[in-house]
């Protein structure tokens, strides 16, 4: 198989290369083993939930969120419905992303996606127009 995009790429090393464990996290006071067949599976529902939002090939998705598994799902996902991710660091301060250089601007994005509470409260303070998901 010739490979030209990354989105060959992802899904050619994933099955050239199946894992029991790709991906492992920290959840509560243990660690989740996500296999190459479960994050495969987990990247085509995330593809598929944002297309039934109605993201579209070259919209903007702002991704807030710290470095974990769900992260690379969604950035991947993104990329093989062809939107364009723009993540923001988590550590910045609510004013910095919204008054910043690079800031979001509203009804620029579709949505930014939270990866949880924290995250949420964040673009919740940038105000109307910034939905989160």
């Amino acid at each position: 198989m010739e490979v030209r995009t990354l989105t060959q790429l992802y899904r050619h090393s994933m099955r050239a290369h199946p894992r029991d464990v790709a991906f492992r996290s920290r959840s509560g006071s243990g660690w989740t083993d996500l296999s190459s067949a479960q994050f495969e599976e987990m990247v085509e529902a995330c593809a598929a939930g944002l297309l039934v939002h109605g993201v579209q090939s070259g919209d903007r998705i702002a991704l807030l969120s710290e470095n974990r598994p769900e992260w690379a799902m969604v950035d991947i996902a993104c990329l093989q419905i062809g939107a364009i991710v723009v993540p923001i660091y988590p550590t910045l301060l609510a004013e910095q992303v919204a008054e910043g250089p690079g800031a979001l601007e509203r009804g620029s994005f579709p949505g930014p996606l939270a990866a949880d509470e924290r995250d949420e409260r964040v673009l919740a303070r940038l105000g109307e127009g910034v939905a989160v998901h």
